[in-house]
């Protein structure tokens, strides 16, 4: 049980770390939110149009 709960924690740890990594990234590259929220609604404003 003792070494599940180490790998647990570690896992829980490498987490937080590529969450940080992906928050800095996105934080210098605010475009790519943008482009990604308007590919969505462009695709939902389709998908109404179509259905």
């Amino acid at each position: 049980m003792g070494l599940f709960d180490e790998s647990y924690e570690q896992h829980k740890q490498s987490v937080g770390n590529q969450e940080a990594r992906w928050n800095s990234w996105l934080a210098s590259h605010p475009l790519v939110i943008v482009a990604v929220a308007v590919v969505t609604v462009l695709i939902i404003l389709l998908a109404m149009h179509f259905s």
